[in-house]
């Protein structure tokens, strides 16, 4: 899935797992119980479909918890990095 959205956007990812596309876009990190998607500039995304539910308090970013097992809104994760990416287009 998150290879999927990740071509679909053209992003790059490099080894030290943060995907960036006109800058950093997010990075990703695996915990025993959950991935964590932080978008290095959430706090100025949108959240229609409250994906972020980390860090909801910071004044920059902002992080997805993805639960094993949990089923999640492709289609807004992906929209999520696309905004991210037009966010970093714009300067």
């Amino acid at each position: 899935m998150l290879a999927d959205i990740a071509s679909s956007c053209a992003l790059t990812i490099d080894r030290s797992s943060a995907w960036s596309c006109n800058g950093g876009v997010c990075t990703g990190e695996v915990y025993n119980s959950a991935v964590k998607l932080t978008f290095f500039k959430g706090a100025s995304l949108a959240n229609p479909a409250a994906l972020f539910t980390f860090s909801l308090d910071g004044k920059v970013r902002r992080a997805v918890d993805i639960k094993h097992g949990q089923v999640v809104d492709e289609a807004a994760l992906a929209d999520l990095v696309r905004a991210a990416v037009a966010l970093n287009a714009m300067g």
